[in-house]
């Protein structure tokens, strides 16, 4: 990383200085500007990255594509938001390995060939969220499936914004959809309709030390309760809760993929056009391109060492790192508890205001 980004400084200098005449004042100024900005970028990341464990679990990372075909060609994950940026990586390695791979999102343009089978759903509704597995496209899929990955969110908008069930929007996408379908999966589970060997993986920011605020305002219903990172801190904490409430009745992992370039998350913050295209090239200097990210999750999934473990969490490299203090399993147990009724309220209200069919009809 540093020679990259040495080369990148070097490259830089060399081509203002060629094209438009610099002189030493003006070289020592951009390389103390270009190495301001390494450093941000860096300190960034940093935020953004767990401490290792120092006992953490050992797998291999580089073991060969035959052994991992072998293993890939008996196995059925889906992935939830699987349609784009890294969860789309990941769905294609693992489909390229041999495994079986259902994404579930609200578009999908496959590659030819391709046979990554799509289910279309919107995952911002938690009414969809909690009829989905048991629909005619996933029920027969999660009686076989091996493994189930969360990879849909979104950076919360400038304004609070609200989904038609009266949810803030990026909580409601990137973390309650995952508290609705993890509750549903683990019912179904107990209830025999789910492959009882079934794993979970949540992708977000777990490790990270950071508290959600108040818990009972995680939706910033209260006046002046809303802002940006003070919601995307409240949907990295119940993301991470959801991996430790969880663990004891399904086999489940935390992954925090750190800043990776080429992803879509950040068009909320950016759009979808030249700036968000600007932003992810610059990223790119920084950080590791989708695709690799989406190889080492996949072999990360694939790994014969994390049979029979649970509860782990992962940073981008693949290695286990602690947990985020404040994540203890009272607080993460109490957290998702807490939601999963606010959810329901949520849902009844929503219900509630909804025009009979017949008055419909008459408007």
């Amino acid at each position: 990383r540093f020679v990259k980004e040495a080369a990148a400084v070097i490259m830089l200098e060399f081509i203002t200085t060629y094209f438009v005449g610099f002189g030493w004042r003006e070289w020592l100024s951009a390389i103390a500007a270009v190495s301001i900005g390494v450093i941000i970028a860096r300190a960034a990341s940093s935020l953004l990255a767990p401490s290792p464990k120092a006992d953490g679990i050992k797998w291999d990372r580089f073991v060969k594509e035959a052994k991992l075909k072998k293993r890939a060609s008996s196995r059925t994950v889906c992935i939830f938001g699987g349609t784009k940026g890294i969860g789309r990586a990941v769905a294609e390695c693992l489909a390229h390995l041999g495994t079986k791979v259902v994404v579930i999102g609200r578009s999908f343009d496959p590659k030819p060939g391709s046979k990554i089978k799509f289910v279309r759903a919107d995952l911002s509704s938690m009414r969809t969220c909690s009829a989905l597995l048991e629909s005619d496209d996933l029920a027969p899929v999660l009686a076989k499936v091996d493994d189930v990955l969360f990879t849909m969110g979104i950076t919360p908008a400038g304004q609070r914004k609200l989904t038609g069930e009266g949810l803030e929007e990026a909580l409601a996408i990137s973390s309650l959809s995952r508290l609705v379908i993890m509750r549903k999966l683990v019912a179904l589970k107990a209830s025999g309709k789910v492959n009882k060997s079934v794993r979970a993986w949540i992708m977000g920011f777990p490790g990270v030390p950071m508290e959600p605020g108040d818990p009972a305002d995680m939706n910033a219903e209260v006046d002046n309760s809303y802002g940006r990172y003070t919601q995307a801190q409240r949907t990295v904490v119940v993301n991470e809760a959801l991996v430790h409430a969880h663990r004891d009745s399904l086999p489940t992992f935390g992954l925090n993929p750190g800043i990776i370039a080429g992803t879509n998350i950040r068009s909320n913050l950016f759009g979808s056009g030249p700036l968000l295209s600007f932003v992810e090239g610059l990223l790119g200097g920084f950080s590791i391109p989708v695709r690799l990210y989406g190889t080492r999750v996949s072999r990360l999934i694939l790994a014969a060492e994390l049979e029979g473990t649970t509860g782990l969490i992962f940073d981008q490299a693949g290695r286990e790192v602690n947990r985020n203090p404040w994540c203890s399993d009272k607080n993460a147990t109490a957290l998702v508890a807490l939601l999963g009724d606010f959810v329901d309220e949520k849902l009844r209200e929503a219900s509630a205001t909804v025009l009979p069919e017949k008055a419909v009809r008459t408007l």
